[in-house]
């Protein structure tokens, strides 16, 4: 899992110690949503082993009725696109 995040390093890392996350981030990363076609956050995107694009979907579209990402609506997502491959 790797995030992905327009913003400086400085708001990262404030971001992630206010939430006490962990994982690789890559900062900086504007050229990326940009050259793909990310236009709307949280987005999210499925890389399979071979380094294409398995599926990508936006935050609204995972689970709760307001809108918000769920643990089970982004689990259920990911599910279904790793047992195609």
């Amino acid at each position: 899992l790797v995030s992905v995040t327009p913003d400086d390093r400085d708001l990262v890392k404030e971001f992630v110690s206010k939430r006490s996350l962990n994982g690789s981030i890559l900062i900086n990363a504007q050229d990326y949503f940009d050259s793909w076609g990310v236009q709307f956050f949280p987005s999210f995107a499925v890389i399979g082993p071979n380094g294409a694009l398995l599926g990508a979907t936006y935050g609204n579209r995972l689970g709760g009725e307001d809108g918000t990402v769920t643990a089970d609506g982004l689990e259920k997502w990911v599910k279904s696109l790793v047992d195609e491959i």
